[in-house]
């Protein structure tokens, strides 16, 4: 019998991995509709639809679904591979896998926008040295559209410390320093959580 579960555990890996290539393909108009990105279409969308469906993952035209959807398939694989170890599952052990599922999405999507801001604080880092360099200031739309996407995110947290207005750029330095912290702190103690909850009796 545990066999079994191991090899439903790979399986799920497996289809895990080719969702993920699947998704990385949506990036790339060519590859998507290319033979190969067909053929893992009709594999993965119908999985990867059901949680299209679930709108509030859907943020500003970004389309957080697929983390949730990888999630889950890695939430059953630890299942699946407990099982093949002869681990009970337990009240505790179930519990500890749901708020691993939910922390692994919110911990993505923040992680992302942690990217985002980064990224944003270079770009505006580099325009300032091209503008002192060359006189003029650089300018891309590109930069007005992630802006729009993180400036709300950005102040909504930096007016956690001032209610002030304060320039942009101190508000990304605030957001982003805040984010990090945040996302390590509560790495760490939803990590202590779930071993809690998997060494319950019931």
């Amino acid at each position: 019998m545990r066999n079994i579960f191991q090899i439903i555990a790979m399986t799920v890996n497996f289809y895990s991995f080719i969702c993920l290539i699947r998704i990385f393909l949506t990036w790339f108009p060519k590859a998507n509709y290319s033979t190969a990105g067909r053929i893992l279409s009709s594999v993965c969308d119908p999985y990867l639809n059901i949680f299209r469906k679930l709108r509030f993952l859907n943020f500003r035209g970004l389309d957080f679904s697929p983390a949730l959807a990888l999630c889950a398939l890695y939430a059953v694989s630890g299942i699946l591979s407990s099982l093949s170890h002869g681990q009970p599952i337990t009240v505790g052990y179930l519990l500890a896998v749901v708020l691993s599922l939910v922390w692994s999405l919110i911990s993505s999507v923040t992680k992302f926008l942690i990217v985002l801001l980064i990224i944003r604080l270079v770009a505006m880092g580099i325009m300032r040295l091209i503008s002192r360099k060359n006189g003029y200031r650089a300018y891309s739309p590109i930069w007005d559209q992630l802006d729009s996407l993180i400036s709300p995110f950005a102040y909504k947290i930096s007016g956690i410390f001032t209610k002030k207005f304060i320039p942009f750029t101190t508000a990304l330095i605030i957001s982003t320093v805040f984010s990090l912290i945040t996302v390590k702190l509560a790495d760490f103690l939803v990590s202590i959580v779930c071993n809690l909850l998997v060494h319950l009796p019931f």
